[in-house]
């Protein structure tokens, strides 16, 4: 009986871990998607076909761009 017990605990301890481990999965994904669409990602990692004053440029205007709501946003804008 006392083995019985414990196998089921174990069980469910393990589907908790498993679903923490897909919520952070989860959460994960979706912060790189927001990402790939501000196209963070795609300038800061392709170095081969963009120069180093046009990169730098770029990740400038993604930081500037990336809080919406702030007031250097609307002097730029």
């Amino acid at each position: 009986m006392y083995k019985i017990i414990t196998i089921n605990a174990m069980i469910k301890i393990f589907f908790i871990i498993i679903l923490i481990f897909l919520l952070l999965c989860k959460y994960l994904v979706s912060y790189i998607k927001i990402l790939y669409k501000k196209n963070f990602i795609k300038y800061y990692f392709n170095y081969n076909n963009i120069s180093a004053k046009y990169k730098l440029n770029k990740i400038y205007e993604i930081i500037i761009n990336f809080n919406s709501n702030s007031t250097l946003n609307k002097i730029v804008k």
